[in-house]
């Protein structure tokens, strides 16, 4: 499946307001305060591979087209390569995001795209590593915060399992009386009479015909 990218990218290019040349630099012709891209003007390069010049789109070059902000790494792969599909993303094999150069770009997903973003960049994970439930911590009180959790879990007895029904200790009615509320009810018994006779309250004979309560009879 092809997505939206493509059919942007093909208008760009029989627009004839944009070219990439084989290393990866994108020229437009497009005049300087055009916005509306009436005319054509001289080649000049937006966006120089390897160095920092152009719009910058994010954190990576890029240029607008329309409304539409474009990354160049992302055209210039198009470009040379054809359409893309939706669930794959454009990636720098060498981890250096400026160098749009055709032979550096690759397809990946973006899972794997994702996890090289986080090993070359350690920041992320300084920043992500200090963070807990939107609040920033630093190292020592996040390890002590994981000590005290340890020791809670170690101490703290596991909760017994919830019994229903039968198996309650407390539980008043028995799966045979519960059968003769709902017969009396369909027969036209009240629930306050039926809850005297079995010894419970009217709200309990209420959910049980409602079958709010003991649903597994």
């Amino acid at each position: 499946m092809f997505g939206n990218h493509n059919r942007i990218f093909g208008e760009i290019r029989r627009s004839g307001f944009y070219r990439v040349d084989q290393y990866g630099n994108v020229w437009t012709r497009r005049k300087r305060g055009d916005r509306k891209f009436k005319s054509l003007g001289r080649w000049r390069i937006v966006c120089r591979s390897n160095t920092t010049i152009g719009i910058k789109h994010g954190s990576y070059l890029g240029f607008k087209w329309r409304n539409h902000g474009v990354c160049a790494h992302t055209f210039v792969y198009w470009w040379f390569n054809g359409d893309t599909p939706d669930n794959m993303e454009v990636d720098h094999k060498d981890n250096n995001i400026l160098n749009n150069n055709p032979s550096n770009l690759e397809l990946v997903t973006k899972s794997e795209n994702n996890r090289r973003r986080w090993l070359r960049r350690p920041e992320l994970r300084s920043q992500h590593r200090n963070i807990f439930l939107g609040r920033k911590f630093s190292i020592k009180t996040l390890e002590r915060m994981r000590i005290a959790a340890r020791r809670r879990v170690k101490t703290n007895p596991p909760k017994p399992p919830i019994l229903y029904g039968e198996n309650n200790p407390r539980s008043v009615l028995t799966a045979e009386k519960v059968r003769m509320v709902r017969v009396e009810y369909e027969n036209g018994g009240s629930r306050a009479d039926i809850a005297r006779c079995f010894g419970v309250s009217w709200t309990t004979i209420d959910r049980i015909v409602r079958l709010q309560r003991w649903r597994h009879v």
